[in-house]
């Protein structure tokens, strides 16, 4: 019987074992989601999130009383975005967020928003 045939070929077919892909995490995630923006300069904002977040920690906030915004206290992330730029509905711990939104910072500020880049501490990690 040739479909009970192709069961068995089918059952006696070698696999190749597929390599695993290793998530992307960290400065080169960082780098990924910086490209998504068209305009501003992918490797000075790279230089600002080294500066900003040596080791480009999602999880790296401040939240210390220097960071008062007014209206919240708190940057965040691998940008340390301001408090005051995010929309209650997106996540502070989440690179591809945070990336966005400092986005929409840079469109309004250019890189002057960036105290790393007012004090030209970024210019150490430019690459």
């Amino acid at each position: 019987n040739n479909r009970n045939a192709a069961k068995l070929a089918d059952a006696v077919e070698p696999t190749v074992p597929q390599p695993k892909l290793a998530a992307i995490s960290g400065c080169e995630l960082v780098r990924r989601e910086l490209a998504k923006y068209p305009g501003w300069n992918v490797r000075l904002m790279m230089a600002i999130a080294r500066a900003e977040n040596r080791n480009c920690d999602p999880l790296n906030h401040n939240l210390s009383a220097t960071e008062n915004h007014r209206l919240c206290i708190g940057s965040y992330g691998v940008l340390q975005v301001a408090c005051v730029h995010f929309r209650p509905d997106e996540d502070r711990n989440d690179t591809a967020t945070v990336v966005k939104v400092a986005y929409r910072v840079w469109q309004s500020g250019g890189y002057s928003p960036w105290s790393m880049y007012r004090n030209g501490r970024y210019r150490e990690f430019l690459k």
